[in-house]
């Protein structure tokens, strides 16, 4: 896949190369950064055109650039995966609070937030709990790595089913006891639920984004109008929209 995938870059002149090592793929680029994942189409999707790009995209698809953050802001990531919404506020000087269920996944979360010298000198937390409705409770989790698909709420596919331990955003919240100037939800279908753990604390987050993309349960449906109606009626105001991809 390596050799292919480098030789169509060249020949279609995109900018993305990959290496392997120890079962992770290594997007090589001239950021200063050692970045792994573990999905093929999700490294076809997200790093074919550069981890440059894929930094400056991040920050438009998630339309951040309509919020005005501060020195040592509160970001919260449900989603982390491999670190990419990170990667797009890395500029900033936030503290980030990522989750990632996903062990396999989590792995490069940490290799590539953590355990590697890309922003040794940055505010950045990580967990491996699901965010959920309910607090403390084991839940089935799907596995569907290589698209970067796996749910909370079975899909129509997946390679495995295991157990993932969960908290609520009221928790996690509350005792963090700070404003949250940005949640990003990014649930894979599940966001409908994430949100419903997130009721007592909702008042204290200044803004949300949500990817509401077509991924929920056997049926891949988009959870937009769930997530719009939840929000609205917790009088959070519609701000905009995506032109990329189904985000609110």
């Amino acid at each position: 896949f390596i050799n292919q995938f480098n030789l169509h870059c060249i020949l279609f002149r995109k900018k993305g190369r990959f290496a392997y090592k120890d079962n992770k793929y290594i997007v090589t680029n001239t950021l200063g950064l050692v970045w792994k994942f573990v999905g093929v189409a999700e490294g076809i999707y997200c790093y074919k055109d550069s981890l440059e790009t894929r930094k400056k995209k991040i920050y438009e698809e998630y339309l951040l650039e309509n919020i005005n953050f501060s020195n040592d802001d509160i970001v919260i990531d449900c989603g982390a995966h491999a670190g990419d919404f990170y990667l797009g506020i890395s500029d900033l000087d936030l503290n980030y609070y990522g989750f990632e269920p996903s062990k396999k996944v989590y792995l490069c979360l940490e290799d590539n937030l953590i355990n590697s010298n890309n922003f040794k000198t940055k505010k950045i937390s990580i967990s491996d709990k699901a965010l959920w409705k309910d607090n403390e409770e084991k839940i089935n989790f799907f596995i569907k790595d290589y698209g970067a698909d796996s749910s909370l709420i079975e899909p129509k596919d997946y390679l495995k089913k295991t157990e993932v331990d969960t908290i609520t955003l009221d928790k996690f919240i509350s005792d963090l006891n700070k404003p949250i100037k940005l949640l990003k939800i990014e649930a894979e279908g599940a966001e409908p639920e994430v949100l419903i753990g997130l009721s007592k604390e909702l008042k204290k987050v200044n803004y949300i984004v949500v990817d509401c993309g077509f991924e929920r349960g056997i049926n891949s449906e988009s959870t937009i109008r769930e997530c719009s109606q939840y929000l609205i009626n917790n009088n959070f105001e519609f701000y905009k929209y995506s032109e990329f991809r189904t985000m609110c």
